[in-house]
């Protein structure tokens, strides 16, 4: 059995002829019923995957994005606005006042899952986090995805033995409200692990271990119906989900472009980063492994792209790495291969600031998106309190009346046309 541990070790280090020669010895030493045999078996496709991504790199540039969001504990799940100027993103670091010193999760040693948010300032540099109020010191609170506007959060947390999704809403001046289940059709009598809102929130992306699946976490899917509840939730088959897990969907606002991360598939070690894409007969196509050194012989997750999919946001036990995971960004140079080719005539994005002349924005102040031919509102935001920023996603090919609103009055409007 030392043989396989041994190969592991050799696996994470790159040491990939190392890896294969203790395998292949564990393999050819173990009885024929060996319970790793098969955990052995799938490992060397791994290697084999390794040696090849990384005999052919992508041209990508990568960073960690540093302190003050990455610190000696682990940190991942990063949840980034489409303007990039915020993020939420989930922390094991001990909390500032100490308030969850003596709380500690048994079953890793480490602190509970906690959420933070950060800001960027005028110069670009991201600000200290800030612990959001609905953590719990002895509980587990991740997030896991969050509405374009940034007024909704959809958060994990564990309740007995199981994990669900709950949801938040921001209500300005007060914090962000209890969070309550999502409905049924999520959350089950199993462990839901994850969900991503697509941009106009018609349909939630999520990870569950429940039965009827293809193996391990599935990525399931549920429709928002016209009473605003969610449908029946839907596998994503077995093009996207295998007998391994899959894990971290992120819906791209193209509408057809998602990633994800899976231990099955074509992974290189442990989780990969992995996209795939909705064709016109709603079929997914075969999942692209997004390459190394992207990807690592190690865990990689929690992939979030920009709109324009040059740059992405993800957790790594990087090289680089602060602590046990931290976030990290990566950039695409102008001949990268790899990337999947994104459909941004489908959308735009609209961002700006918000600069009060008192130093403060009132509670009251909102922006308004209408469409101009149906007269239906279109998106409703509020400035980010620390720097003023906001963003929405808008489809292409139609007209916008924008509103800048004090309470019921108008301080400013103008009209957009998006071809």
């Amino acid at each position: 059995m030392r043989h396989n541990y041994l190969a592991h070790a050799f696996h994470l280090d790159e040491k990939l002829d190392s890896a294969d020669f203790y395998f292949d010895k564990f393999l050819s030493d173990a009885s024929k019923r060996h319970y790793l045999k098969p955990e052995a078996d799938h490992q060397k496709v791994m290697v084999a995957v390794a040696r090849e991504l990384i005999a052919n790199p992508v041209r990508v540039r990568i960073s960690n994005i540093g302190k003050p969001i990455n610190s000696e504990y682990a940190e991942y799940s990063p949840i980034i606005a489409f303007d990039e100027n915020s993020m939420f993103f989930t922390s094991r670091r001990r909390r500032k006042d100490e308030s969850n010193m003596a709380d500690i999760d048994i079953t890793t040693g480490l602190h509970f899952e906690d959420i933070y948010v950060s800001n960027r300032s005028v110069r670009g540099e991201w600000l200290e986090p800030e612990l959001i109020n609905i953590n719990v010191a002895d509980q587990h609170s991740s997030v896991v995805s969050m509405s374009t506007d940034g007024m909704t959060l959809y958060i994990y947390k564990t309740y007995s033995v199981d994990g669900n999704i709950y949801v938040s809403d921001l209500d300005i001046g007060q914090g962000w409200t209890t969070p309550l289940l999502v409905g049924s059709n999520v959350n089950k009598d199993y462990n839901e692990f994850y969900a991503n809102l697509s941009y106009d929130r018609r349909v939630l992306y999520f990870v569950s271990d429940r039965e009827g699946g293809e193996g391990g976490k599935d990525i399931y899917y549920v429709k928002r119906l016209p009473d605003g509840t969610w449908g029946e939730a839907t596998n994503a088959g077995p093009e996207i989900n295998t007998e391994f897990d899959e894990d971290v969907p992120f819906f791209h606002p193209d509408d057809r472009t998602m990633y994800f991360a899976s231990n099955g598939h074509k992974s290189m070690g442990g989780f990969d980063i992995f996209y795939a894409q909705l064709g016109d007969d709603s079929i997914w196509s075969e999942p692209v492994n997004m390459g190394y050194p992207l990807n690592s012989t190690d865990d990689d997750h929690s992939y979030i792209a920009t709109p324009d999919g040059r740059r992405g946001y993800y957790a790594s036990k990087g090289k680089t790495s602060l602590g046990m995971t931290d976030i990290f960004m990566v950039e695409y140079l102008e001949d990268a291969e790899l990337m999947p080719e994104l459909d941004l005539t489908a959308f735009a994005v609209l961002k700006g600031w918000v600069i009060a002349p008192s130093g403060s924005i009132p509670d009251s102040f909102r922006i308004a998106i209408t469409d101009s031919a149906s007269g239906k509102p279109v998106g409703e935001a509020k400035p980010v309190a620390r720097n003023g920023s906001f963003v929405f996603i808008i489809p292409s090919d139609a007209s916008y009346q924008v509103d800048y609103l004090l309470g019921n009055e108008s301080l400013y409007d103008e009209k957009l046309r998006i071809p």
